[in-house]
């Protein structure tokens, strides 16, 4: 965490003081397989959806989507990396595996 956009106790990205600007945001998770519904992801500021990365449908194997944005934000805003999926039941996000599979969520800061 350069720069401290992270408290260490939520998932969010929070723009630090004297931060305030045009930032791009990434984000990446992956689903355990099962063969229906549909997965993705989606950025949500300040506790509202902005912005929904791409979908898949269900699969045999493993599942990714990805989102990036664009957003301008200030001091103190929010920014969240939503996971959501509807195939009738529990699924696990993958944090890491042998296979590159991930789920991950950054910044890179653009300018004032």
């Amino acid at each position: 965490d350069v720069g401290g956009y992270h408290t260490g106790t939520s998932s969010k990205i929070i723009i630090p003081s004297g931060k305030a600007g045009t930032y791009l945001f990434t984000g990446q998770v992956s689903y355990a397989t099962a063969a229906s519904g549909l997965r993705f992801c989606m950025f949500y500021k300040n506790g509202s959806q902005v912005a929904t990365g791409n979908s898949h449908f269900g699969s045999t194997t493993w599942d990714t989507t990805t989102g990036t944005l664009i957003m301008t934000v200030a001091v103190g805003d929010e920014i969240e990396l939503y996971a959501r999926q509807n195939s009738g039941g529990a699924l696990d996000v993958v944090g890491e595996d042998s296979d590159n599979y991930i789920t991950r969520f950054g910044c890179v800061y653009l300018g004032a």
